[in-house]
């Protein structure tokens, strides 16, 4: 999902890649898992925060470890070596803070039940991240007069995303923290590349990710009766993983984590949405939220949704946090409440 090339002028992650085009490209690495030892010092020293916050950052049967990759999936072809929470923080990363407090989500053509997809994505994203997303109009793919070409494998048009992160940093509102371009097109960086889901400029704050592939129409299938919420599933898991990485998280090697590489829409399906303790302490570090809102809101969202594995490890979460009755109490008298304000909200 993201090699890392980075030279005094610019910094870019290249994020959710997939196949290279030439066969042979991608190397053996025999990962091996971190031991227990040092995924616990990734999490990083939590002395000075309360009892209650360093509970939600402890590693426990909430979160599994990391286990050797299979044949195909990212571990096992690219090397990484990881960053913990104390690597992330000496790195400073790009914060948001006055003006730039905003994140942007554009769509880049239209798609199907597009008001509503975007408003669940911009709810989430939001949730995710304890930020105000705004959605700006959508731009016309054609507008961006970007290259294109067919590709050698799939015989479908594609677009060069490093065309439209030049044209989006154009763009970029002043109280942006960052610009996410979304399209259902597909989109390739280079000619010695197959396609990737995603790419991004993290010094100029603008990235891109593609739903092309998400959608079986794409590989000439039927779309399922539960298609818009794998949809929905798969698009929160790449856009919470790509604007991780404009926070400045590189991919997590500790845990089974929503920061781990990825190699295939396979490998990307059985990766969890969440993030592992060590993860989650750095967007804290960054937002400074309340552990238990942040869960329970995205509860909420997931339950609404229909994203229920989603909100069945959300639960499992906070009971863990909280105790079995406290948890329940919280996300019943709460969602019941939601569910009245809802309704008369309709009415």
């Amino acid at each position: 999902m993201g090699n890392i090339s980075i030279n005094s002028a610019i910094a870019v992650f290249v994020l959710f890649v997939v196949l290279i085009a030439v066969p042979g490209h991608a190397e053996k690495v025999d990962f091996i898992p971190p031991t227990k030892e040092v995924r616990e010092k990734a999490i990083g020293s939590t002395k000075n925060l309360s009892e209650e916050i360093q509970k939600a950052f402890e590693s426990g049967k909430d979160f599994r470890p990391i286990g050797r990759p299979r044949k195909g999936d990212w571990l096992a072809e690219h090397e990484e070596n990881g960053q913990t929470y104390d690597q992330y923080v000496r790195s400073k990363p790009n914060l948001p803070r006055t003006p730039r407090i905003y994140m942007y989500l554009l769509p880049l053509g239209k798609f199907g039940s597009q008001e509503e997809f975007l408003a669940n994505l911009r709810e989430f994203t939001s949730l995710y991240f304890s930020m105000e997303v705004k959605v700006l109009p959508v731009l016309n793919v054609k507008d961006l007069k970007v290259r294109t070409r067919i590709n050698s494998h799939t015989k479908k048009k594609q677009l060069n995303c490093g065309d439209i992160l030049e044209k989006l940093i154009n763009m970029v509102p002043e109280d942006a923290y960052c610009l996410l371009g979304i399209t259902m097109s597909d989109i390739y960086p280079g000619d010695d590349w197959n396609y990737v889901f995603g790419w991004a400029d993290l010094e100029r704050r603008v990235g891109v990710f593609s739903m092309a592939r998400f959608d079986p129409t794409f590989w000439k299938e039927r779309r399922t009766s539960n298609y818009d919420k794998i949809l929905l599933s798969r698009c929160c898991q790449v856009v919470s993983h790509e604007i991780g990485h404009m926070f400045g998280m590189r991919h997590c090697i500790y845990y089974r984590c929503n920061m781990n590489g990825f190699n295939s829409l396979e490998e990307s399906d059985r990766s969890p949405r969440h993030l592992c303790p060590a993860c989650l302490h750095k967007l804290h570090y960054v937002q400074q939220f309340d552990v238990i809102d942040r869960y329970k809101n995205l509860y909420f969202f997931y339950t609404k949704t229909g994203l229920l594995r989603e909100a069945r490890w959300v639960r499992r979460r906070l009971t863990t946090l909280l105790g079995e009755e406290e948890a329940n109490n919280l996300l019943d008298a709460d969602q019941s409440s939601a569910e009245v304000m809802e309704s008369k909200a309709k009415g």
